[in-house]
């Protein structure tokens, strides 16, 4: 009935999270994460029509606060449910991709937990963070979005990537294990 205003708010709170997900207080991040799940809950014909501003919004909340998600499963849960129904339409699934794969770029590969880190800028990517960008470019690979593949290959290349730095996280419990 009102579908301008339901798109103002979903992109306010969008706009609201890209800004203040990275503010200390766990309150905040608590209210800024519950609107984040109401949007999860909106009728799909809906976000079918919304997808390239979820899927944008999510993107950007992704490269810019993934960082930030350490191993709060509750962040990477919400961040994964909001960029797989922004995927689910063809006019998110390219925004949703691209947030995906620059994050990847933007990490450092170095072995987490093992070489001391000379710039306290360097970017690492959670376990939990591996384990749900790499679900994400599976379904990419397989074409689990309406059937597109016009992402497969570089969501091959991606999941190379996100699976050689994966391996380090086993490697890193082996040694500590020790």
């Amino acid at each position: 009935k009102f579908p301008y205003v339901l798109e103002r708010i979903i992109v306010t709170v969008l706009r609201s999270c890209i800004h203040f997900f990275d503010i200390e207080n766990n309150r905040l991040r608590d209210e800024l994460n519950r609107s984040l799940r109401l949007l999860t809950k909106l009728p799909s014909d809906y976000l079918h029509e919304v997808s390239d501003r979820l899927g944008c919004g999510s993107a950007i909340i992704l490269r810019g606060c993934f960082f930030l998600f350490d191993e709060r499963a509750e962040d990477w849960s919400i961040i994964k449910c909001l960029l797989d129904l922004a995927a689910q339409d063809t006019s998110g699934r390219g925004f949703v991709f691209n947030g995906i794969a620059s994050v990847i770029d933007s990490i450092d590969y170095t072995l987490p937990g093992t070489e001391v880190f000379n710039d306290s800028n360097e970017l690492q990517l959670s376990q939990c963070g591996v384990e749900v960008i790499a679900s994400l470019l599976l379904r990419y690979r397989d074409g689990s979005y309406e059937g597109d593949l016009s992402f497969r290959v570089p969501a091959m290349s991606y999941i190379t990537k996100v699976y050689s730095y994966s391996q380090h996280f086993g490697a890193s419990n082996e040694v500590s294990s020790d």
